[in-house]
């Protein structure tokens, strides 16, 4: 104003189309909702709760949470139905409801765009035909417990140091760490290398520098060291299962076929160096196994001399002590003979 008055302007809201304008309308959302609910309780039924939720994997998890994002999405598609305003009523066509509209809208949005990621991530349970994509899916099954319980640890060790550069930094000029939820945030980015480490050595040159260089080496190269070794590991122990078979195993196959065939149905010279290689594999692979059974057959065999050995002196100590034992009673019957009848019914010695 020409007085130098300052008026703000009004806020804007913006509201986009409904795609639903009448609550008789086909909420396709629900109906895919309850398709999804139908075929995970299927696989509960047939395969058994164990094998469900120990063995199937983890995309099971993103199978229900696209059945609750669905379900969530109808709940506020029916709030967004019932704030929508008339035009004709003058009082719903006050300020506040547009506000309440686009608070609406906003959270709708929000359940829209998890459910679609949902559904996408969904695609993956038909990638354990394909052989590399299998490979993948099953590293994350193998891999979700551990990285999950270390990504909880990088996440305290995160809040950790977010509590120590928001009660150390708030005071000053950097607005990266006035309050706790924004020192979180900011941490994360210094994950990227989005950190005012120019504002941090200004302010503190020297607790600020110790405080920095601890997070990174910490948090980055020792925590996400970690985290890449449990995946490798994961990805070893699960390279050599094989995929389930299904169309696209059977196509491969066939390619793989036709590729190393020639016009009349032999073999190229390709396969057969193939074919020469992985024999000689084996064949080097079965010398070092057949010379191991070798020596385990001669160290059974020396084992089972030594035990025939110690029996047979076993058994010979055993003989020699019921003779003796023999011995000993004969002389005893003897004794007591003779001093019944004077010794004239005396037994014969014992050879």
């Amino acid at each position: 104003m020409p007085s130098g008055q300052v008026v703000p302007m009004e806020p804007t809201v913006i509201l986009a189309q409904y795609p639903f304008t009448s609550q008789d309308d086909v909420w396709f959302p629900l109906i895919l909702g309850f398709y999804i609910l139908c075929e995970e309780l299927q696989d509960v039924i047939v395969g058994g709760w164990k094998d469900y939720f120990l063995h199937a994997g983890w995309l099971n998890l993103f199978d229900w949470m696209t059945v609750f994002m669905l379900f969530m999405l109808w709940v506020f598609g029916a709030i967004y139905q019932g704030v929508i305003p008339e035009l004709n009523i003058p009082w719903q066509m006050r300020t506040d409801t547009f506000w309440t509209l686009a608070l609406v809208q906003s959270y709708w949005q929000t359940l829209l765009g998890l459910a679609c990621f949902c559904m996408v991530t969904k695609g993956l349970k038909y990638t354990k035909n394909v052989p590399i994509m299998c490979g993948i899916g099953n590293t994350f099954s193998h891999a979700m417990v551990p990285v999950g319980v270390l990504l909880l640890v990088i996440f305290f060790l995160l809040f950790g140091f977010a509590i120590v550069f928001q009660i150390k930094f708030s005071t000053t000029q950097m607005n990266s760490f006035n309050s706790l939820g924004t020192s979180l945030f900011s941490v994360f980015r210094g994950l990227m290398g989005e950190i005012d480490t120019d504002g941090i050595f200004g302010a503190s040159p020297i607790f600020g520098a110790l405080l920095f260089c601890l997070y990174v080496t910490v948090v980055l190269f020792v925590a996400f060291t970690i985290l890449i070794a449990l995946i490798c590991e994961s990805f070893s122990a699960v390279m050599h299962q094989c995929p389930e078979k299904g169309v696209v195993v059977s196509f491969i196959a066939w390619y793989q076929g036709i590729k190393h065939q020639t016009d009349d149905g032999s073999p190229t010279k390709e396969r057969q160096d193939e074919d020469l290689g992985v024999e000689l594999q084996l064949r080097e692979a079965h010398n070092p196994v057949y010379g191991d059974a070798t020596e385990l057959q001669d160290v059974s065999n020396e084992r089972e001399v030594l035990w025939r050995q110690e029996m047979q002196i076993e058994l010979r100590e055993q003989g020699l002590q019921l003779k003796a034992m023999a011995r000993q009673l004969h002389q005893l019957q003897e004794f007591m003979c003779r001093q019944s009848d004077g010794g004239r019914n005396a037994f014969p010695p014992v050879g």
